[in-house]
């Protein structure tokens, strides 16, 4: 594995999840209940994606799709970003389940996993058709998906 130093795409992508998952963190906690901080992250990150003018995308997505079968790693830092966004999500979807905002018929750890799937594509959906999919009205039905049964 190539030192961190002595790759500059390795050290921008280390600190751009870095970055992220502080953002992602942060917008969690500060949301006034678990499902509207389910809501405030997967808004952010589309939303975020999509306002941008040459569409470059989400640079965890695009290295993930480029670089993380063949550069171990890339793959390395994008691994150690899912589980530690897993035990974000995880987190908070216990939390709303607890309050009866998430339906506890599955596991926190599998709704985790379902929504980070949707948001992932979602992004890369958005990246290419952000003309024809409502990621707002996208977000609101994967919402709809995990509500109490």
């Amino acid at each position: 594995m190539t030192n961190l130093r002595n790759n500059p795409s390795s050290w921008s992508l280390t600190r751009y999840l870095d970055g992220s998952h502080e953002q992602i963190r942060a917008s969690l906690s500060e949301a006034p209940t678990p499902l509207d901080g389910l809501r405030a992250w997967m808004s952010n990150v589309v939303f975020m994606r999509g306002d941008q003018s040459m569409q470059r995308g989400c640079m965890a997505m695009n290295s993930a799709v480029e670089l993380g079968r063949d550069d171990a790693q890339v793959r390395g830092l994008l691994e150690s970003q899912h589980s530690r966004m897993s035990r974000l999500l995880i987190e908070i979807i216990e939390q709303a389940q607890q309050q009866s905002q998430v339906r506890s018929d599955l596991s926190a750890e599998k709704l985790a996993k379902t929504l980070f799937v949707f948001v992932a594509g979602l992004l890369g959906t958005s990246k290419m058709l952000r003309d024809t999919v409502d990621t707002e009205e996208m977000v609101e039905a994967a919402l709809q998906m995990v509500a109490p049964v």
